[in-house]
């Protein structure tokens, strides 16, 4: 079957009814509901929560890892319950979400010609940019940007685990006209985004990184996560052009004007931010590749 054929419309609404199908979405551990469902109780108490996270040992591996590297500044973070006391519950919380999230995939084996190593550098780039962005513009989802900036291509999680033929076809289109993973998906009418938001949803995610997961590549100003899109929208198109990791883009998507105009930024000042994320790049990957590590 020719590439014209495999995303034909009849194939292409076929795969679009499969992705609203829940059972067809991947799922997490099933430690995680629990670990989640603990935290959002009140009455939940440090250790309560540390003896659950210990049941999952891949989790608790990747968030001490998290914990402890340059994007949280810690260095001698061993225990949980010292995580809980440093960072709190909603953050802590933040930091299982995607420590559980890099699970799902296996990062041995490629997949549609992707290393998925190098799908996960890329998003490990996109949360580091979203965090840098975060402090350096005082945004009010500091707390928040790096899971949103790690998660935000969830979608192609779901593409790579359930059709990863479709995301190689993307991938080979997309690098056949020169244009973005998300211009190519547009073309044949399917959107990672959507797919992101359906997964967010399957998996009790908070709203606002939902939320901000279904817009990122088209920031809507009307939406009352904004601020939170144009960040990971910025970040993504940085992490693209500098080539760090690859999530199936043969280049980068045009920048949002108005999503330039909410972070008070223009193309001279994002040229200067996308200097010194190019300065700190060599840093980056090798953290990055740490925290993906097992």
């Amino acid at each position: 079957m020719s590439l014209k054929e495999r995303l034909s419309p009849e194939r292409i609404e076929k795969v679009k009814k499969r992705f609203l199908q829940v059972e067809h979405l991947p799922t997490i551990s099933s430690t995680f509901d629990k670990i989640i469902n603990m935290i959002d109780q009140e009455s939940t108490t440090i250790r309560e929560i540390e003896q659950i996270i210990k049941l999952d040992q891949a989790i608790t591996i990747r968030v001490l890892k998290i914990i402890n590297s340059p994007f949280y500044g810690y260095s001698d973070v061993t225990t949980i319950s010292k995580a809980i006391v440093l960072l709190g519950f909603k953050e802590l919380k933040n930091i299982v979400v995607s420590a559980a999230i890099i699970n799902v995939l296996d990062a041995r084996q490629p997949i549609a010609g992707l290393k998925v190593s190098d799908f996960w550098l890329h998003s490990m780039a996109v949360a580091f940019i979203s965090r840098f962005l975060a402090k350096n513009l005082d945004l009010s989802c500091e707390q928040e940007s790096f899971t949103i900036g790690l998660l935000h291509d969830i979608g192609k999680v779901a593409y790579l685990k359930e059709d990863p033929q479709l995301m190689g076809d993307l991938m080979t289109l997309a690098k056949s006209r020169q244009i973005s993973f998300a211009q190519a998906e547009e073309i044949v009418g399917l959107s990672h985004s959507q797919v992101g938001w359906y997964l967010g949803e399957k998996w009790n995610l908070p709203e606002r990184l939902c939320g901000t997961i279904r817009q990122h590549h088209q920031p809507d100003p009307e939406s009352v996560y904004f601020i939170e899109t144009a960040m990971v929208h910025l970040a993504d198109h940085i992490a693209v052009k500098l080539q760090i990791g690859n999530s199936g883009n043969a280049c980068a998507d045009p920048l949002d004007p108005a999503a330039l105009h909410s972070l008070k930024l223009n193309d001279q000042l994002v040229s200067k931010i996308l200097d010194r994320i190019e300065e700190k790049k060599d840093a980056l990957v090798q953290v990055a590749k740490n925290l993906l590590s097992n």
